[in-house]
């Protein structure tokens, strides 16, 4: 048989997302309960060029793609009436493409993806509720993941939904 001793049982506290917050990074215990990592690398630091609260996610080549997987911290309905899922990084070193999820769902305003500055990067909001419909698991990586093509830097501040895209 098998003896278990426990040290210690703690809670966490996490601050929820409200409005149209789809995963917010302001604390690591988010970090911790709202992301995945597959292929890369996910970590929390507490700023990063001016924002609070980030997820750093780095990737070196290893022949597959790096995935920044992650549940919503609300429920979906709460987004069900917005067009686009946004991803608000700031990237350090650029892999050769973006997709959110699986397919061919690429950045919508890729022309506007540049290095070492705060982007937003726009994506098709149908596919984000679809994916998370069809989701077999809660932390899907697959289906629910903001995926780069090669190595990369990438800090990630939020996720949000919104209606307008910029012109």
């Amino acid at each position: 048989g098998y003896e278990l001793y426990i040290d210690e049982i703690y809670t966490t506290s996490v601050t929820p997302a409200t409005g149209n917050q789809v995963l917010t990074l302001s604390e690591k215990s988010q970090v911790d309960l709202y992301t995945v990592q597959l292929d890369s690398t996910i970590s929390w630091l507490a700023s990063y060029e001016g924002a609070t609260g980030v997820a750093k996610m780095t990737m070196t080549p290893t022949g597959s793609w790096g995935h920044f997987g992650f549940k919503p911290m609300q429920d979906m309905s709460a987004y069900a009436d917005y067009e686009y899922i946004v991803f608000r990084m700031y990237i350090v070193k650029a892999p050769s493409a973006f997709w959110f999820a699986q397919g061919n769902n690429n950045c919508l305003n890729k022309e506007d993806i540049t290095t070492e500055k705060w982007i937003d990067c726009y994506f098709d909001g149908a596919l984000f509720k679809t994916n998370w419909a069809n989701s077999t698991t809660a932390y899907d990586v697959y289906s629910m993941a903001l995926v780069a093509s090669s190595s990369c830097e990438i800090y990630i501040d939020e996720v949000f939904v919104t209606n307008e895209m910029p012109a």
